[in-house]
C-alpha cells in the first residue's frame, strides 16, 4: 500500500532536540511527506504573530510530532497567548512554545505524536537561563496523567524508526498504558473481570452468613454489624473498580484514577 503524503509538523526544543528534529523531518521528506518545524518560521520567538502563525499553520496539518525532554524552551508573550484563549487546559496557565504546539493539535483535533527522551538523553545544548524547567515539569505532569500515549527513546535513530513505523497506513498503537499496572490492566481486563466477579460473589456469602447470625449480646451484635460493614465497602469499591477499567477500555477513564483505585483497594 502507498504511504499517503501528509502534511506534518514537527515539534522540538532547538537546543535539546534540534539534530534529532531535522534528521527526522529530512526522513520524513524521503518519504515524500511535506514537513515544516518552528525554524522555518522567520519570525522571532519575541514576535508577538509567531505563536498566531504556527496556530495557523497546525491547524492546516495532518499530523504534530510532539519531541519532548527536560526543556521547555521560549515562551510567547503574554498578547500573543491571550489571543488564543481557549486552546490551554484549565489548569495550564502558562506554555512554552512547543507545548503550545501540542495544545494547538488538541484544539483543532490533529493527531499529536508524542515521543519522550530518556532521562539519560544527552541534549544538543545545555537550556538557556531564561528556560522554565518548572513549566516542563508540569506539563510532562500532564501529559502522563492525562493518559496521553507516548513513545519513548534513547538515541536520534530510535527516534526516527519509532516515528516512521507509528506513521505506516493501518499502524495502530497498541497500548494507552504506561504504568505497568495499566498495562497489566490492558493485557489482562477479561481475567481481571473474572477475578473481581469472585471477590464479589465470596463477599455476598460472606455478608449473608453474617446477616443470617442471631448474636446474643450488644457486643456481638457490633462486632457483626462492623463486619458487614466492611463486607459492603469492598464490595463497592470492587463494583468501582469493574467499572473504571471498562470505561478505561473506552479511553473514557484516565489511567492514573484506575491505578489509584487498584492500588487503594490492594
Amino acid at each position: 500500500m502507498a504511504q499517503e503524503r501528509l502534511k506534518i509538523f514537527v515539534s522540538a526544543v532547538t537546543s535539546e532536540f534540534g539534530k534529532a528534529r531535522d534528521a527526522l523531518a529530512a526522513d520524513l521528506r524521503v518519504c515524500g511527506h511535506e514537513v515544516t518545524v518552528q525554524s522555518d518560521f522567520t519570525l522571532s520567538p519575541d514576535s508577538e504573530t509567531l505563536l498566531g502563525r504556527l496556530a495557523e499553520y497546525i491547524r492546516d496539518c495532518r499530523a504534530v510530532i510532539c519531541i519532548v525532554g527536560k526543556q521547555s524552551g521560549a515562551c510567547p508573550p503574554g498578547r500573543a497567548a491571550e489571543r488564543l484563549p481557549n486552546v490551554l487546559p484549565k489548569d495550564i496557565k502558562e506554555a512554552s512554545y512547543t507545548q503550545w504546539e501540542f495544545f494547538l493539535a488538541r484544539y483543532y483535533k490533529r493527531r499529536p505524536y508524542v515521543y519522550i527522551a530518556h532521562d539519560d538523553y544527552m541534549p544538543d545544548r545545555p537550556p538557556s537561563p531564561s528556560d522554565r524547567a518548572d513549566l516542563q515539569r508540569a506539563y510532562l505532569a500532564f501529559l502522563k496523567a492525562d493518559g496521553v500515549y507516548y513513545g519513548s527513546f534513547a538515541n536520534i535513530d530510535q527516534l526516527a524508526r519509532t516515528v516512521l513505523k507509528d506513521l505506516q497506513p493501518g499502524q495502530r498503537r497498541k497500548s494507552k498504558a504506561r504504568t505497568r499496572i495499566g498495562q497489566a490492566v490492558e493485557a489482562n481486563e477479561k481475567e481481571i473481570n473474572l477475578a473481581v466477579a469472585g471477590l464479589i460473589l465470596q463477599i455476598d456469602a460472606k455478608i449473608q452468613t453474617l446477616t443470617g447470625e442471631r448474636p446474643n449480646s450488644d457486643d456481638t451484635i457490633a462486632e457483626r454489624d462492623a463486619h458487614i460493614t466492611e463486607y459492603k465497602r469492598m464490595r463497592s469499591e470492587l463494583e468501582h473498580i469493574r467499572t473504571m477499567i471498562a470505561a478505561f477500555e473506552k479511553g473514557k477513564e484516565k489511567e492514573a484514577n484506575v491505578v489509584t483505585s487498584l492500588k487503594t483497594f490492594a
